[in-house]
């Protein structure tokens, strides 16, 4: 388990592929006619196609669909690197009754991880470089996101509400009754299904909140560096030394090289983007 979770970075570095951020989604969303026969187990296959949107910044797809008992929500998540990120780092669903875009009230689904005191990240990397002979096929690749996603699955086994009561946050298992509700599969593609079911009833006076728009936030956290880490990867392969607290010298030399190249820049991007927080916001009308 510590190899893989210091080979975490690396990874999720390697061959990065998120397009840069965009303004964000205030289109309006209301359910249609068409009546979804929900089932909670981490699958969309009863999802309608058309009712899904995707968010440009970080090309997670997400449906959102209510009767007159819960709220329920769909993602698909099919790039890697943002599974990874987000069950490394931890994602946040914002739910804002009053449609401002408040970020009070919601669950935390991954749940983010602690980080351990190991340091050994670099050995790790140096090591399996050598390993390697310094190469990593796609299939190699692919193989190590597997082993990397299937330990930290394990762990995917709570979430946090919070904002619904003054007793919060709370860390609850995925299943619990009269409370939010989660499942999460991976399809034969590796795509990352996640299904959120969240009753009314924790919103208090559920009569308020018929025919209403509310505001629905998603949050990607962004990732961490420890401060004693003494060198990191660049998306593009190369390393740069001296981790992130060396001051604004070391972070103009970041990806930098001779050639300009697009490449270079895009890696460049892919990593800044990851560095920061990245959220969206969509609204909807309560049928």
């Amino acid at each position: 388990m510590k190899i893989i979770s210091v080979a975490l970075l690396s990874l999720l570095f390697h061959s990065f592929h998120s397009p840069a951020s965009s303004p964000h989604n205030n289109q309006l969303h209301s359910s249609n006619d068409t009546d979804i026969n929900h089932l909670l187990d981490g699958k969309t296959d009863e999802w309608p196609v058309q009712k899904f949107e995707t968010d440009a910044s970080t090309q997670i797809r997400y449906a959102i669909d209510n009767d007159l008992q819960n709220l329920y929500l769909a993602l698909i998540i099919p790039d890697s690197h943002t599974q990874t990120r987000i069950m490394r780092q931890g994602m946040e669903l914002y739910i804002d009754p009053k449609g401002k875009k408040k970020e009070g009230k919601g669950i935390e689904f991954p749940v983010k991880q602690k980080y351990t005191s190991d340091n050994s990240m670099t050995n790790f990397k140096e090591r399996r470089n050598d390993e390697n002979n310094g190469q990593e096929n796609n299939e190699q690749r692919r193989s190590n996101m597997k082993a990397i996603r299937a330990a930290m699955a394990l762990n995917l086994i709570s979430m946090k509400v919070f904002g619904f009561s003054n007793g919060e946050p709370d860390e609850q298992g995925l299943q619990m009754a009269g409370s939010a509700n989660i499942a999460f599969s991976w399809d034969s593609a590796d795509v990352m299904h996640i299904e959120y079911r969240i009753p009314f009833s924790l919103f208090g006076n559920t009569s308020s909140l018929h025919e209403k728009d509310i505001s629905i936030g998603l949050k990607l956290n962004r990732i961490e560096i420890r401060a004693n880490s003494s060198s990191t990867e660049a998306p593009g392969g190369g390393r740069r030394e001296g981790g992130f607290g060396g001051g604004g010298g070391g972070r103009r030399n970041f990806g930098s090289s001779g050639s300009g190249g697009q490449g270079n820049r895009s890696s460049l991007q892919d990593f800044e983007n990851v560095m920061k927080d990245q959220s969206f916001w969509t609204k909807y009308m309560i049928k």
